[in-house]
């Protein structure tokens, strides 16, 4: 039996006036000029904006709660905080890449996007894990076995 996979969601923090800001990035990281964006509300209404020349949009009287956004084939889940309500991992802005699921909120500059994103990923956690388990082992002989 197949199981659905579940959306990513991620923490954003709205500007004061509830204003989402946001950017719209192809899969190599470019920004996507002129691309119509759709904000979907958990209970139903929508807000549109588009792109500007470097690929940000800004969306206004937003509230808190989980929306929808949707970009160039691009989809994300967000949960907004209003201004002065967000936990403190939560980003100042929403980044989509078309044609995809989300990858992260951001704060800042866009990311470049790499396919070896997995096995970078599988590194770092290898590099935490093994010396984690050699500690475990050395403080508890037992451990393991």
């Amino acid at each position: 039996m197949a199981h659905a996979r579940r959306p990513i969601i991620s923490d954003v923090a709205l500007n004061r006036g509830g204003q989402l800001d946001g950017t719209v990035l192809d899969p190599q990281g470019n920004p996507l000029p002129g691309v119509a964006v759709l904000v979907r509300q958990a209970a139903g209404r929508t807000f549109h904006a588009t792109t500007n020349p470097a690929g940000r949009f800004q969306v206004a009287g937003l509230g808190g709660g989980m929306y929808q956004v949707l970009a160039a084939g691009g989809h994300a889940t967000f949960r907004l905080w209003a201004a002065g309500t967000a936990p403190p991992a939560a980003q100042g802005a929403a980044l989509i890449v078309a044609g995809g699921r989300q990858y992260r909120a951001h704060s800042a500059a866009p990311i470049s996007l790499s396919p070896d994103a997995l096995i970078l990923t599988g590194i770092i956690l290898g590099a935490i894990a093994i010396p984690l388990a050699v500690s475990n082992a050395q403080i508890n002989p037992d451990f393991g076995s």
